[in-house]
């Protein structure tokens, strides 16, 4: 079936009826070869108009993101509880339908609201087995922004997780970009944003990427980085913030921490 015509249309002798601008009973009786084929007519083709579309579906995106927030509750979650990371989190307060029949009931997906200059754009979805954003929705220069006790300094990070474990050691304001991609846009915006302060890329220490030849989250914090004379500080294992975290404690955690960034800025404990 062809679902991109309008109207649809159909199997495929209904489908090739129209291609060759014959009735279906003639076509068929080209393919049983009672009747000479026809030679299919020569088409122009007709690009959509892809900006409308991905406007449209960037607004849908947008709308089915907000509804998510306004029927949120708090509640705990598998996904942050596995990590060890204790407390209430945005969490879907109704049954959603997903393909397939599936029924996402209450309290199942994790939500993480994603901002482009204060406006609701898209929001990541978690669960315990996957992380995924709305179909179609904006992804360029979204984060999601973590409230801190100091906003002297701005942590950035990649993932939320990560994300919740540099705020509680730091007490610092964190801005999540959600990938390496955003680093640079969203550290951009937080420079506008929060002018008299600093700027520490809490980095992802991924493995090496063979192709490249250098470790994407140390790769790109570090150049977005550079334009702003901001810090960068790496986990010293494997692994991001979080995962040290889980391995090691929130003491050791804090004390990886200063040994990253000492000498280069003061340090907000968090108690």
């Amino acid at each position: 079936f062809c679902s991109h015509c309008d109207p649809q249309s159909g199997g495929g002798l209904a489908l090739l009826a129209r291609f060759i601008g014959k009735s279906a009973h003639e076509t068929a009786l080209e393919l049983l070869g009672e009747v000479g084929r026809s030679i299919a007519p020569v088409r122009q083709f007709k690009p959509r108009d892809s900006a409308a579309e991905e406007a449209k579906a960037a607004a849908e995106a947008a709308a089915y993101a907000k509804r998510l927030v306004d029927g949120a509750m708090m509640a705990r979650h598998p996904y942050m509880s596995a990590k060890g990371l204790d407390g209430e989190w945005m969490t879907n307060g109704e049954a959603i339908a997903a393909s397939g029949g599936v029924i996402i009931k209450p309290g199942d997906l994790l939500l993480v609201p994603a901002y482009r200059d204060g406006v609701l754009l898209n929001i990541q979805q978690i669960t315990t087995e996957k992380k995924k954003f709305v179909f179609g929705g904006e992804m360029a220069g979204l984060h999601h922004d973590i409230s801190g006790r100091s906003d002297k300094w701005i942590a950035v990070v990649e993932g939320y997780a990560t994300g919740v474990t540099v705020n509680r050691a730091t007490g610092w304001q964190t801005i999540c970009a959600f990938s390496t991609g955003n680093l640079a846009s969203v550290s951009a915006w937080a420079a506008k944003q929060y002018q008299d302060a600093k700027i520490v890329f809490f980095a992802d220490n991924d493995p090496v990427d063979d192709a490249r030849g250098w470790r994407p989250g140390w790769h790109y914090a570090n150049q977005a980085a550079a334009p702003l004379g901001a810090l960068v500080a790496l986990p010293p294992e494997l692994g991001d913030w979080d995962d040290y975290r889980q391995r090691h404690g929130i003491d050791a955690t804090k004390e990886a921490m200063r040994q990253a960034l000492r000498g280069g800025c003061w340090w907000v404990d968090s108690e």
